[in-house]
């Protein structure tokens, strides 16, 4: 097949193919087969399916074909496959090529290699998706601490309620002694440090204790 000074221009240096009115490949430039891994014969008279990659989806490409065949310039990105079973994205051109009737004879595509930029969109939405899975962990500690945080409170706040009761008032020494008062304020909500006051077998007889129950 002779190869017109236009397509020897674009063989080493764009991403181009053409195809007859079918669809059937009929010219696919050096860098192209260099990018699909695919060699000339095996590009020639098959169809662009042999690239498709199956993760793009039916509807995309049939956009692609009805829009071609009603005369009308294409553009988008796709994803391919190569023959070694990697892939490439491309941000692609596909036009109708007109005869001089102004009737359709086939298509031509000029692409852009675009792959590390899809990669860093890839990396960008992975770690977009990560940071709201951490961000909802995050919230969910959060609940989890805020609610030991109110359960150790109530159970705290409890303790001192019981504390409370176990320490006697001022009066309690009042038949015992003419002079006396007390002075109890604890730096948290449960004291560390107490006094017990009691009547032991008779009435001039008490028993006063202060009780340091922290170490220091």
């Amino acid at each position: 097949e002779e190869v017109t000074f236009e397509e020897e221009g674009l063989d080493a240096r764009a991403l181009v193919t053409r195809t007859d009115k079918n669809g059937k490949i009929t010219f696919a430039s050096k860098t192209y087969r260099d990018m699909t891994k695919y060699s000339k014969n095996e590009l020639i008279g098959a169809p662009h399916s042999i690239v498709r990659h199956p993760f793009m989806p039916e509807a995309a490409f049939k956009d692609m074909w009805d829009t071609i065949q009603e005369g009308k310039l294409w553009v988008g990105e796709v994803k391919n496959r190569k023959k070694d079973g990697g892939f490439y994205w491309v941000d692609a051109v596909v036009f109708p090529e007109f005869d001089k009737n102004g009737k359709i004879y086939g298509y031509s595509a000029i692409r852009h290699d675009i792959t590390a930029q899809k990669e860093v969109e890839d990396l960008t939405a992975n770690l977009e998706i990560k940071i709201a899975e951490r961000t909802v962990d995050l919230e969910e500690s959060k609940k989890e601490v805020e609610a030991i945080h109110k359960h150790t409170r109530e159970s705290i706040e409890y303790a001192s309620l019981i504390q409370g009761a176990l320490i006697p008032t001022d009066g309690a020494m009042s038949p015992f002694f003419k002079d006396h008062f007390v002075f109890w304020e604890p730096k948290d909500t449960v004291g560390g440090d107490i006094w017990l006051f009691n009547e032991l077998r008779h009435e001039d007889e008490c028993l006063l204790m202060f009780i340091d129950c922290t170490g220091h």
